[in-house]
Order: structure tokens, then C-alpha cells, then sequence
């Protein structure tokens, strides 16, 4: 899937700043890892962006790492 396919998926998510992850509560955090067809990505991501929020820094949602 192109990069600007998942940039334009990603454009659904409500942002959140670097100066507001310190009012959010990561310590209860639980990571979990799926492996999934990236087929699957499109619908996967519109079921998440109701729940979550996604980090933008000067405008950029993608990181290299």
C-alpha cells in the first residue's frame, strides 16, 4: 500500500500535540502486536479512529520509526 494511501487514512484521526501527550495516561498502557494483511489496513484504521487519537508533529502523522 502506497504511503499516501495510509496518509489519507490517517487524515480521519483527531490529532494529538507533543504539548498535550503530557495530560495523557500512558503508564497503563498495554502494547500488543498484530500481524494482519495489509489488505485488512483500510477498514482496521476506520474502526480505530473513533477511539484514538493520532500524533502530530508540525503536520507530519508518519514516522520512520
Amino acid at each position: 500500500m502506497p504511503e499516501s494511501d495510509i496518509q489519507k487514512l490517517l487524515s480521519s484521526f483527531a490529532s494529538i500535540q507533543l504539548n498535550e501527550m503530557e495530560r495523557v495516561i500512558l503508564m497503563n498502557r498495554v502494547e500488543i502486536k498484530y500481524l494482519f494483511p495489509v489488505s485488512k489496513l483500510p477498514v482496521l484504521l476506520d474502526e480505530l479512529s473513533e477511539y484514538y487519537r493520532i500524533l502530530d508533529i508540525d503536520t507530519i502523522r508518519t514516522f520512520p520509526y
